[in-house]
């Protein structure tokens, strides 16, 4: 692995990483959760949903599909409630 101008390690991002962005994204998680799940910095994460697709795709797919799981939740319960 590489390093940057200040000598730390590159952020390299893999499939697994990816992976671990959309599914805590989908868990409801901010950015602050998700950048210490991946021990990174919040500065960090920001910079790199800004300069690679891959990582705001991912972020986005995940919200997107947290907000879906829980409208098919609330649409559930309405029925129970509703009887519909």
């Amino acid at each position: 692995m590489g390093k940057n101008k200040e000598g730390r390690p590159k952020t390299v991002i893999t499939d697994k990483v990816l992976e671990k962005i959309e599914k805590s994204a989908g868990l409801g998680m901010s950015i602050e959760q998700i950048s210490d799940l991946l021990g990174i910095d919040d500065s960090t994460f920001y910079r790199l949903k800004n300069k690679d697709e891959r990582v705001l795709r991912a972020y986005r797919n995940g919200k997107a599909k947290g907000v879906h799981h829980a409208v098919g939740l609330l649409r559930e319960t309405v029925c129970i409630v509703t009887g519909k």
